[in-house]
């Protein structure tokens, strides 16, 4: 609230100044950033009035702070500064998704003779891959941790403050790269995109962030349960977690219908049930219950071995059972 003051008395101070001696002005702001504690405040400030006042030579003073800031481990702190600044806010993911994409695409994309990018990872990739080979040497060893770690918790934060302005839009590649890195072997890469995930679900479903999915080649939600089905399979048991925030997505009817109409739906539950851990089997009990509860508010009918199981709105919580002629 303070911060919003401050750049309200600045907005008017500056907008009393001739353009000389704004452009003066927000640079000598910009140049002073990094000498004190105060700086993060100062640049959330600055990033508000440069959308008012722009200014190449401030912007680009404070996008390279920023950017420096991230890499540095300040993820929360410059996702906090830029999240009221279109043009700064999406300057800054623009380039993390570049970075990632850096990061990723060796593996995952391959190269030509003289390294440039052939193809561009995403969530179908990965998977066609993954049946290949394990998950985990899709990412490995090649990809530093660090600056990744950072990137990653840069997103994740940025999604946790984005109920806090009307809508930020991302790329659909910023998902691709996100869930890719859930098989990343190093834990820290993988703790980071689950958590990046996770912001980014939720907000997704809280409609604080868009994305642009109209080109993709499969339906996001169904990629996504792919996805989760791969992280299971290769001992990633946090995807139960990411199982339950996909089931809350507003878009995964059709993917649901579609997924718990097969078999590998609901083994992957019972596995759990039987062999998992304490967490792994309440997750898998509150997946079951809530496939279930999806399935009678929308009336879909539950194919489970050999029984069929019909739903409906106007005895919800029960079931018409029938047996499926072997």
């Amino acid at each position: 609230m303070a911060d919003d003051v401050e750049s309200d008395v600045l907005r008017r101070l500056l907008a009393r100044l001739p353009e000389s001696e704004r452009c003066h002005a927000v640079r000598e702001i910009a140049n002073g950033l990094g000498e004190d504690a105060r700086s993060y405040s100062a640049a959330r400030s600055l990033a508000i009035l440069l959308d008012d006042f722009p200014d190449e030579i401030a912007s680009g003073t404070l996008y390279n702070f920023l950017l420096s800031s991230i890499r540095q481990g300040a993820a929360k702190s410059v996702a906090n500064s830029c999240i009221n600044s279109v043009q700064i806010r999406d300057s800054l993911l623009a380039t993390i998704s570049t970075l990632l994409y850096r990061h990723l695409s060796g593996r995952l994309g391959g190269q030509d003779g003289d390294g440039s990018v052939v193809s561009r990872p995403d969530i179908s990739r990965l998977c066609e891959d993954s049946r290949l080979r394990r998950c985990d040497q899709i990412v490995g060893d090649s990809v530093p941790p660090s600056d990744a770690v950072n990137y990653l918790s840069f997103l994740m934060h940025l999604f946790r403050r984005s109920s806090t302005v009307p809508s930020i839009s991302v790329g659909r590649s910023v998902l691709d790269y996100v869930f890719s890195f859930l098989f990343a072997r190093e834990s820290s890469l993988h703790t980071a995109a689950l958590g990046a995930a996770f912001a980014l679900l939720r907000a997704m479903q809280d409609g604080h962030v868009t994305v642009d999915l109209e080109k993709a080649r499969k339906s996001f939600s169904w990629q996504l349960w792919d996805c989760i089905e791969l992280l299971i399979v290769n001992g990633r048991y946090s995807a139960y977690q990411l199982w339950l925030r996909w089931l809350s997505l507003p878009s995964q009817t059709a993917s649901l219908r579609y997924a718990i109409n097969g078999m590998q739906y609901w083994t992957l539950i019972q596995q759990a049930l039987v062999h998992g851990d304490f967490e792994q089997r309440k997750a898998s009990l509150h997946i079951l219950r809530t496939t279930l509860d999806i399935a009678v508010d929308q009336e879909l009918d539950v194919e489970c071995g050999h029984l069929m199981l019909h739903g409906t709105k106007a005895e919800k919580g029960k079931w018409n059972v029938s047996h499926i002629p072997s």
